[in-house]
């Protein structure tokens, strides 16, 4: 009975001795599961941070690209307006040009309508310069005719 009592004794230290290596290897696999949780963790943190700084990122670049957007609008806005404004100063352009072209050949006219009337005005002074000049030497025909018919008178009376 003693050897059955030992045999029992030791098949039991036998099996507390599987089972403690069998907990020993639970609780390394215990330790292995927790040390990978923690490197799941660490990860997912790091994981989480370079997200949140990603979306922060993608914020500023969404917020970046609107005001671009914006900005393009504007500058579009912008160069419409002054395309308009450039038409509008074009054709006031051509208005003042043609303006221009109207008020040249109302001068040319002008001055060939001048010129037509200095030039008759000068047929008529010197129509009247030799008309002038045709009375005085009338006049100073008739000036010594009259005293040649004085003289004449003079000598007639004289003689008489």
């Amino acid at each position: 009975m003693e050897s059955a009592l030992q045999n029992e004794k030791r098949e039991n230290f036998e099996a507390l001795e599987k089972v403690n290596l069998e907990l020993a290897e639970k609780s390394r696999e215990v330790s292995r599961v927790e040390y990978e949780l923690q490197n799941w963790k660490s990860n997912a943190e790091s994981l989480k941070a370079c997200f949140d700084e990603n979306q922060e990122t993608w914020k500023q670049m969404e917020t970046s690209l609107i005001e671009q957007a914006k900005l393009e609008q504007t500058v579009k806005n912008e160069k419409e307006n002054l395309l308009c404004i450039v038409k509008e100063q074009e054709k006031i352009l051509e208005g003042l040009q043609q303006e221009i072209v109207s008020l040249e050949a109302r001068i040319a006219a002008m001055k060939e309508a001048f010129k037509q009337e200095k030039d008759s005005i000068l047929l008529i002074a010197e129509e009247k310069d030799s008309f002038i000049e045709n009375l005085q030497k009338d006049i100073t025909f008739l000036k010594q005719e009259s005293m040649k018919r004085e003289a004449e008178a003079a000598v007639l009376e004289a003689g008489c």
